[in-house]
């Protein structure tokens, strides 16, 4: 008889979800589509700042802000907490993937691209700790920084030569993991990325040659797909939301094909299990 599997801790899951149908809609979809038991924790974008509700800066430090609220409402500092974005879907629990990187980092991301070390903001996980706190506030400096302020040269500009770029949450972010003393971070956090199968449309798009189908390097023991990709399209929500049903399209036809998933007690978080269980699903 196998030992029963102690379940992942429920973590508190913030996300932002605006009151329109569209948005709704997506909001539905996506925790109608969660499949791990997560402490939901949704905000308008306006609860967080006034200027959150609008495009610009505003509109980038969300997630900062978001990130935060979490980090304020946490018990201790060794509480974690999970930060998301609506236009994902998801086929297996993450939790415990969570649980298990956090075990010796501060925070884990998603990874961005696959000729890059760089982190997306679509999902991370992070400690409540005032490591994540300096982070998370260090990326909100360097967001709103004046452009005649003479860090902000240092933040925008990758090198010599290069442009500069007006600065989003994700690019400070990616600078301040490697350098953190741009903007005087005392202590540098202990970040690492999430499994590759917690997957993002721009890592797959890396991997994939100019003629391919990204569809080819998804597999059916991918975790989560995020459709990250063509944000600044006027019609992106209904382009996203389009990506994400695909996706789970294609992955319930190809994992229909490769295994019977069975319900059991000593069940985790794997694909395919096949110790007796007691229904088929």
């Amino acid at each position: 008889m196998l030992p029963r599997l102690e379940p992942p801790p429920r973590y508190p899951l913030y996300f932002v979800a605006g009151a329109d149908a569209g948005s709704q809609a997506m909001r539905d979809a996506f925790v109608g589509g969660l499949r791990d038991d997560w402490d939901l924790r949704e905000r308008r974008p306006g609860d967080l700042h006034p200027a959150a509700a609008v495009e610009g800066q505003g509109r980038w430090l969300t997630k900062m802000r978001l990130a935060l609220r979490a980090v304020a409402d946490a018990p201790d500092a060794s509480a974690v907490a999970v930060v998301s974005d609506m236009d994902l879907v998801f086929f297996r629990p993450v939790a415990p993937a969570v649980r298990r990187l956090l075990a010796d980092r501060d925070v884990v991301f998603q990874r961005d691209a696959a000729d890059k070390r760089d982190v997306n903001l679509g999902f991370f996980a992070f400690r409540c700790n005032d490591r994540v706190r300096a982070l998370l506030e260090g990326v909100i400096a360097g967001v709103t920084l004046p452009w005649n302020d003479t860090r902000y040269e240092r933040i925008c500009r990758k090198g010599a030569g290069t442009a500069c770029r007006a600065p989003s949450d994700q690019f400070v972010l990616n600078r301040l993991l490697r350098r953190p003393e741009l903007l005087g971070l005392r202590s540098a956090v202990a970040w690492g990325f999430l499994p590759l199968e917690v997957a993002t449309e721009s890592y797959l798009k890396t991997r994939v040659p100019a003629s391919g189908a990204f569809h080819m390097y998804f597999k059916t023991d991918n975790v989560m797909f995020h459709a990250n990709a063509g944000a600044g399209h006027k019609k992106a929500r209904e382009i996203k939301q389009d990506k994400v049903d695909g996706m789970r399209k294609h992955y319930e036809a190809n994992a229909a094909k490769d295994c019977l998933l069975y319900t059991s007690d000593a069940a985790d978080d794997t694909p395919c299990v096949d110790l007796g269980g007691r229904r088929i699903i």
